[in-house]
This record gives structure tokens, C-alpha cells and sequence, in this order.
């Protein structure tokens, strides 16, 4: 019994594994066999500066997530102090909101007719923090 369970669920996984790996093959093959069209792509000059934007913006964040993420790391290590498990469930909150709907919910406050886009200074469409030039 033990066995036919372990099979069952090597076949699952080998299912989820596949249903991963085949786009992704296919993404890169496509790519491989096509070198023109992607050599052609990439010194567009569109996407070399999105692609710069993209990195950019990833270093950004990850500093920025250092500078002030150590400190609290630490305290939530170290500390224990009122409202320490809401805290620790405001940090919970980016790992099971999808990307999508977290850059929907920062274009409908932070956007031209957002709550406090319309009334800020500083742009988020079209610039840095909308990563979009």
C-alpha cells in the first residue's frame, strides 16, 4: 500500500514538474532557434533600456528592503513588544498577494486619478517608481 501511494504521488509529481518545465523549454528553445529574431530583440534599444530599468529597480528594492528590513529583522528577532505579531503579519502580507494585484493596488492609490496620486507631486506612471519610462 505504501508502495502505490509513493507511485501516485511520484506521478503527480513528475506532472507538475512537466507542466513547469515544458513552457519554459519551450520558451528557451524558441529563443535558441531563432537567434536572428532575438539577437534582433535585444539590441532594440526599447528593450535594452527596460531591461536596464528592470535591473535597476531590482538593486533599488533590494537596498532599499536591506537598509530598513535588517533593523526590523532584527527586533522581531530579538524583542518582544506590543503589536509584534501584527507586525510580523504586515511583513506575511507581499508573499501571498499576487504581483498583479499589489501593482493594481499601488496604481489605484499612487496613479494620475489614484487617491493620492492626484494630489502628490510626485509621479509614478511613466517614471522610476512605476517602472515605466
Amino acid at each position: 500500500m505504501k508502495e502505490k501511494l509513493t507511485l501516485v504521488f511520484a506521478i503527480l509529481g513528475i506532472l507538475i514538474l512537466l507542466f513547469i518545465l515544458i513552457p519554459l523549454a519551450n520558451l528557451i528553445l524558441s529563443a535558441v532557434f531563432n537567434t536572428q529574431i532575438f539577437i534582433q530583440n535585444l539590441t532594440d534599444e526599447v528593450v535594452l533600456e527596460s531591461i536596464l530599468l528592470s535591473f535597476f529597480c531590482a538593486f533599488l528594492a533590494t537596498v532599499i528592503a536591506f537598509i530598513f528590513g535588517v533593523p526590523l529583522a532584527y527586533l522581531l528577532a530579538r524583542k518582544n513588544f506590543y503589536g509584534k505579531t501584527i507586525i510580523e503579519g504586515m511583513i506575511d502580507v507581499p508573499v501571498v498577494v499576487p504581483h498583479t494585484v499589489a501593482g493594481i493596488a499601488l496604481l489605484s492609490v499612487f496613479g494620475t486619478h489614484g487617491l493620492i496620486g492626484q494630489f502628490s507631486f510626485i509621479r509614478f506612471v511613466d517614471a522610476l517608481p512605476g517602472t515605466e519610462q
